[in-house]
C-alpha cells in the first residue's frame, strides 16, 4: 500500500514538471555594432552603444517582441542597418527602430552605420585611414585608435564620415612635420594639434604621417656682459631636451678667478663645478667646467670675475714693506683688503717706480674716478660740492687748532705738531686741476673705501670713527677763539684724527666748518639727540657718509622735505618696535622694502636718511638700484619689485592689492598706501553698535592715486562707481606719469620720464630733494609750480586745470577740497559724531573729546544696523583718511570727489540718491559751502 503511494507522487511531479517545460521560454543573444562615428544603438532599455567598430552582446529570456532602436547624433543620419546581414530600409533623417526581434533561435547581429547629413545618398564606399608616426615622440589617434610609437596601423571604413586625426608630442619633444598623402602640412602647429580627414574630398587612402623632434633648448652665456660672455664657451649653446651640456668658464684678463657662477631657472636636475685645483665651490682658481645635467628648458649662466693679486705682488711686501717704518709695512694689509686689489688695481697701476712717489699728475685719482663709469665719477661729484667750492684754501686758525688738539689728544696725541700741516696740504688748498691731495685728505691711498692710516680698517671710517671708551663724561677743550673750555662727551670719545671729525670740531674756528657735536651750527638738522628723545640725523645703521657723499648740495633740498623733518611726529613717533619701524625708522624701511622683514631694531629716533631710497648715498653706482640724476647730480635708488600690499584689520579678512610696477616709484608705496582699507570695514563681523573706529593710517597718497583704500559705497563688481569714467579718463592721467602706457581708453601720458608718478612728479623735473610741487605763501595758497612738466598738460585743456596763465583753477580744487571734507565734518557732527584730527581715535560723541569714555562706538546711531553701521563708520573712514592726505585732490581728483560725494549722499540722504546739496549742512563747524558745492556739484561726479 505504502509502495504504492509513493509510486503514485513521483509519477504526478514529473507531469507537473514537463507541463512548465512545455510553457518556458529559451534564451537568445542579440549581437550589436556601430561600424562609424555619428550615432548609437540602442537594445530595449539597455546602455545605448556608440564609437567605432564598437560591440556588445546583449541576452533576453522573454516571448515579447525586443525593440532596437538605431539613432544619429545631431549634424548625421543612419547610412546602413543590416540584421543578419540583410539590408533594412532606414528613413532619410531620425531615428529608425526594428521590431522583428522575437524568440529567434540563433544569435542575431545587428549592425548600423553613420554618414553626414549633408553626405551624398550614393552608396558608402569603402576606403582605409592609415595613421603612421614617422619617429618616435608623440602620439597620432583617430577614429578611436592610437598609435604611440614609431610605425603605421592602418583601418577600413564603409562611409565618408570626416574623421579628426589628432597628433600630440610627448613631453620634451615638438611636431617636426606632418605629412597626408606625401603633402606637407606646413601650417600644423610644432605643438601638436588635429587634422581632419574628409573621405569625400578625395582618394580611398588616406594616410597620416607625424614626426617629431626633441625640443632645442638655448643655454644663455652672460648676455649682459660683453666681457664675461666672452669668457664662456661654447657661447649660447643650444641643447636637446633631456641631455647635459658642459661650458667653461675662462675669466678674461685682468681677471684670474671666478668669485661667482649663477644659473639662472630651475629646468636641470644637477649641476656641477671645478677648476684646475680641483675646488668645487667659488672662489675658483683660472678656468672652471662646468656640468648642467638633464636641462630641460631654457637656462642663463652667468659668472662674476676676480683678482688674486696676491703671487704678483709678493715682491713687494715681502721686500721693503717688510723692514720699513709701521706706516709702510701696514701697506700691505691694508691693499689685501681694500676694493682696489679686488678690482685688479696693484702697485704698479699707481706708482711710477717703487719705491716713489704715490701718484703723478698724469695718473692719480681723477684717471680712474673721473667719469661715469662703475666707480660713479665721484671726482665731478666732489668738484661740484662744497668741499671744493667753498675755497677751503682760507684756512685762519692754525694755532686755535694745533692748541685744541693738544688739550683733547694730550702731549702724545697722534698728529701733535702736525694739525696745520695736514689741514693746509689736504684741504685747504685749491690747485688749478684736481690732484693727489685732494682725495688724500680723507681716504687711505692703499684702502680708500675705509679710512686714513691710523684706523684704516674701520668701516666707514673717513666719515664716523669713535671709540666707545669712555662713553660719557668731559674732557678739556679750548674754543673757537682759544679759550679753554669743556667739551661733552655725550657721544662716546670720538677720535679727533680721523673722518670728518678733524676738521668738524669745536676747535676749528673756520666758519664752513661747523661743529659736527654742536646742533647749535646745525639748527635745521641736529645730527645728534643729547636726550635720547628726540629725532636725530645719526643713529643706528647711520654714519656721516649715509648723507654726506662727495656732493654734499642735495642736503639743502633734503633738509627741507618732509622726510628730513625731525620735527615731524611721523619720525618723533616711529619708536622700534613693529610694525612701525618698517617706515617708520631709515634701518626698518631698508629691512621691510628689501627684505620684506619687520623686525624690531635697536631703539632710536629717525628721520628718513639717504641711505633709506639710495643703495649708494656717496652717488656711485650699485648694482641693486636706479640711475637717476638730480640737479646734476647722478645717484642710485634702492630698487624693489611692485608692492603687494594686505591691509588687515582685526575682525575683517585680509584685503590684497596688488599695486602696478612703477618702477623706481615702487620705493614710495610700502609707505604710502595705507594699512587699512575701506574693504575691511565692510567685511567686519564685529557689533557695529560696539565697536571702535578703524583708521587707514596716514599719507595713503598711493592708495589714492591707484583707489585702493577708501571706504567705496557702491560695491557691486558689476557697477565698477569708482573707475574713471570713460568721459572723462582723458583728464585722469596721473596714475600713467612717468610710464610708456595707457589705461583701458588708450590715454598716455607723454614727455614725463620713466620714473614712475611717485619720482616724476616728487623728484625730477624740478622739485628736487625738497620733494614739493608747489611753493606756498603763509596763508598756505600755491604762489608757484616747482614741477615743469605739471605746466605741460595743464596748460589750454579744456578738461584739465589751466596753470599756463594762473594759478586760480588750482586754488580753487585746494579750498574745495578742503571745504568738502568740513562739509563731510559737519554733516557727521550733526549725526552725532565728532572729529578731532589731533586726539586720538578722532571721532568722538561730543566736543569733549574724552578718549576713555567718550570715544565713537556705536556707529548704527542706536538702529542696531550693523549693515548702517558700516555706512557710517566708511563715511567717518573717508573723512579722516582724506584729511590725512592733503594731496588727494591731486593724487586722483576723480576718486577723492567720490568718496567724499558718496558720504555725504549716505549721511543726507540715508540712501545712495547720486545727489547732495551741501548748502542744506548745518555749518557746526563752520566750512566753506559755496567752495565745496563748487568742487562736488550737486550730482555724482
Amino acid at each position: 500500500m505504502r509502495k504504492g503511494l509513493a509510486t503514485l507522487v513521483c509519477l504526478t511531479l514529473v507531469a507537473v514538471v514537463w507541463a512548465w517545460a512545455a510553457t518556458a521560454y529559451s534564451t537568445y543573444w542579440v549581437e550589436t555594432k556601430t561600424t562609424t562615428l555619428g550615432g548609437s544603438i540602442e537594445v530595449a532599455n539597455n546602455t545605448a552603444l556608440s564609437g567605432v567598430g564598437a560591440i556588445r552582446f546583449t541576452s533576453f529570456t522573454t516571448a515579447n517582441a525586443v525593440p532596437v532602436t538605431v539613432t544619429p547624433d545631431s549634424g548625421y543620419k543612419i547610412s546602413t542597418v543590416t540584421v543578419d546581414n540583410v539590408a533594412q530600409t532606414v528613413p532619410a533623417t531620425g531615428a529608425y527602430t526594428y521590431n522583428g526581434l522575437q524568440t529567434p533561435d540563433h544569435t542575431v547581429k545587428i549592425v548600423a552605420g553613420f554618414v553626414g547629413a549633408n553626405a551624398a545618398t550614393s552608396a558608402a564606399k569603402t576606403w582605409q585611414l592609415q595613421l603612421q608616426n614617422g619617429s618616435a615622440g608623440g602620439t597620432i589617434s583617430g577614429a578611436g585608435h592610437t598609435l604611440t610609437t614609431y610605425g603605421m596601423k592602418m583601418y577600413n571604413f564603409s562611409d565618408t564620415t570626416a574623421i579628426p586625426v589628432t597628433v600630440t608630442p610627448a613631453t620634451g619633444f615638438y611636431v617636426s612635420s606632418l605629412y597626408v598623402n606625401s603633402v606637407l602640412q606646413s601650417s600644423f602647429p610644432t605643438t601638436g594639434g588635429t587634422y581632419t580627414v574628409d573621405p569625400s574630398q578625395t582618394g580611398k587612402v588616406f594616410n597620416v604621417t607625424a614626426n617629431y623632434k626633441k625640443q632645442v633648448n638655448v643655454v644663455t652665456t652672460n648676455t649682459s656682459s660683453p666681457l664675461a660672455a666672452n669668457g664662456i664657451l661654447p657661447v649660447n649653446p643650444k641643447v636637446a631636451y633631456g641631455n647635459d651640456v658642459k661650458l667653461i668658464v675662462a675669466p678674461m684678463a685682468p681677471y684670474n678667478t671666478v668669485t661667482a657662477i649663477s644659473v639662472t631657472g630651475s629646468t636641470y636636475t644637477a649641476i656641477s663645478m671645478v677648476d684646475s685645483q680641483g675646488n668645487t665651490a667659488a672662489p675658483f682658481k683660472g678656468s672652471v667646467v662646468v656640468t648642467i645635467s638633464n636641462v630641460t628648458g631654457p637656462l642663463n649662466i652667468s659668472y662674476a670675475a676676480g683678482t688674486d693679486n696676491t703671487g704678483q705682488m709678493g715682491g713687494c711686501t715681502n721686500t721693503c714693506h717688510l723692514s720699513a717704518s709701521a706706516a709702510v709695512q701696514a701697506v700691505p694689509a691694508q691693499w689685501g683688503a681694500s676694493l682696489h686689489k679686488a678690482n685688479a688695481i696693484d702697485c704698479v697701476t699707481c706708482h711710477q717706480t717703487m719705491p716713489g712717489p704715490v701718484l703723478t699728475s698724469a695718473n692719480n685719482c681723477e684717471t680712474c674716478h673721473g667719469g661715469g663709469d662703475k666707480q660713479g665719477a665721484p671726482t665731478v661729484n666732489f668738484l661740484n660740492g662744497v668741499h671744493w667750492t667753498n675755497q677751503m684754501n682760507t684756512f685762519t686758525n692754525a694755532t686755535t687748532a694745533n692748541a685744541y688738539l693738544i688739550s683733547v689728544e694730550g702731549p702724545n696725541g697722534p698728529d701733535v705738531g702736525q694739525w696745520s700741516m695736514d689741514c693746509t696740504n689736504n684741504c685747504h688748498f685749491k690747485p688749478t686741476t684736481v690732484g693727489k691731495d685732494a682725495c688724500l685728505a680723507c681716504h687711505n691711498q692703499h684702502r680708500p673705501e675705509t679710512g686714513l692710516p691710523a684706523d684704516a680698517t674701520a668701516p666707514n671710517a673717513i666719515f664716523f670713527a669713535y671709540s666707545t671708551l669712555p662713553s660719557s663724561g668731559t674732557v678739556p677743550g679750548v674754543d673757537a677763539n682759544g679759550n679753554p673750555t669743556t667739551e661733552s662727551l655725550q657721544f662716546g670719545y670720538w677720535r679727533h684724527d680721523t673722518g670728518c671729525v678733524k676738521c668738524h670740531h669745536q676747535g676749528n674756528g673756520e666758519g664752513n666748518a661747523p661743529n659736527l657735536l654742536d646742533n647749535s651750527d646745525f639748527p635745521a638738522a641736529p645730527h645728534f639727540d643729547a636726550t635720547g628723545t628726540g629725532v636725530a640725523f645719526m643713529n643706528a645703521g647711520n654714519t656721516c657718509a649715509t648723507c654726506h657723499g662727495h656732493n654734499n648740495s642735495i642736503n639743502v633740498d633734503y633738509g627741507q622735505s618732509a622726510h628730513g623733518d625731525v620735527t615731524s611726529s611721523a619720525w618723533a613717533e616711529g619708536g622700534s618696535g613693529t610694525p612701525c619701524v618698517r617706515c617708520h625708522t631709515t634701518q626698518g624701511f631698508i629691512n621691510y622694502s628689501t627684505f620684506k622683514v619687520v623686525t624690531p631694531i635697536a631703539a632710536t629716533k629717525s628721520v628718513l636718511s639717504c641711505n633709506g631710497c639710495h643703495t649708494s648715498t656717496d652717488m656711485a653706482y650699485s648694482p641693486f638700484g636706479n640711475l637717476t640724476t638730480v640737479n646734476g647730480v647722478t645717484g642710485s635708488l634702492r630698487k624693489i619689485a611692485a608692492y603687494p600690499a594686505v591691509y588687515t584689520q582685526s575682525g575683517s579678512a585680509n584685503v590684497s592689492f596688488q599695486f602696478p610696477d612703477v618702477g623706481p616709484s615702487n620705493l614710495c608705496i610700502p609707505c604710502h598706501s595705507g594699512r587699512v582699507s575701506g574693504k575691511n570695514i565692510q567685511g567686519l563681523t564685529s557689533n557695529m553698535a560696539n565697536t571702535g573706529f578703524k583708521n587707514s593710517h596716514y599719507k595713503a597718497a598711493a592708495g589714492i592715486l591707484y583707489k585702493s583704500v577708501g571706504f567705496e559705497f557702491y560695491t557691486s563688481t558689476s557697477n565698477p562707481m569708482y573707475t574713471d569714467p570713460a568721459t572723462n579718463t582723458v583728464y585722469f592721467e596721473h596714475s600713467l606719469i612717468g610710464s610708456t602706457g595707457a589705461n583701458a581708453d588708450g590715454v598716455t601720458a607723454p614727455g614725463t620720464g620713466s620714473l614712475g608718478p611717485c619720482v616724476g612728479c616728487h623728484l625730477l623735473n624740478g622739485p628736487g630733494h625738497t620733494l614739493k610741487i608747489f611753493t606756498r605763501d603763509t596763508t598756505g595758497a600755491v604762489t608757484a609750480i616747482n614741477n615743469t612738466i605739471c605746466v605741460g598738460c595743464h596748460a589750454g585743456d579744456p578738461g584739465a586745470l589751466d596753470f599756463s596763465t594762473d594759478l586760480t583753477q588750482l586754488n580753487g580744487q585746494i579750498n574745495g577740497f578742503q571745504a568738502s571734507l568740513g562739509a563731510l565734518q559737519a554733516l557727521l557732527q550733526s549725526k552725532g559724531i565728532y572729529y578731532n584730527s589731533a586726539v586720538y581715535p578722532y571721532f568722538f560723541k561730543d566736543a569733549s573729546y574724552n578718549t576713555t569714555t567718550g570715544t565713537t562706538s556705536d556707529w548704527t546711531l542706536g538702529t542696531n544696523d550693523n549693515a548702517q553701521g558700516k555706512m557710517n563708520m566708511g563715511a567717518a573712514f573717508n573723512l579722516n583718511l582724506l584729511t590725512r592726505e592733503p594731496g588727494a585732490y591731486a593724487h586722483n581728483r576723480f576718486y577723492a570727489k567720490r568718496l567724499i560725494f558718496d558720504a555725504i549722499d549716505w549721511l543726507q540722504n540715508g540712501s545712495l540718491t547720486g545727489t547732495i546739496d551741501v548748502t542744506q549742512i548745518q555749518q557746526i563747524p563752520a566750512f566753506d559751502a559755496n567752495a565745496a558745492a563748487d568742487y562736488l556739484g550737486t550730482t555724482r561726479p
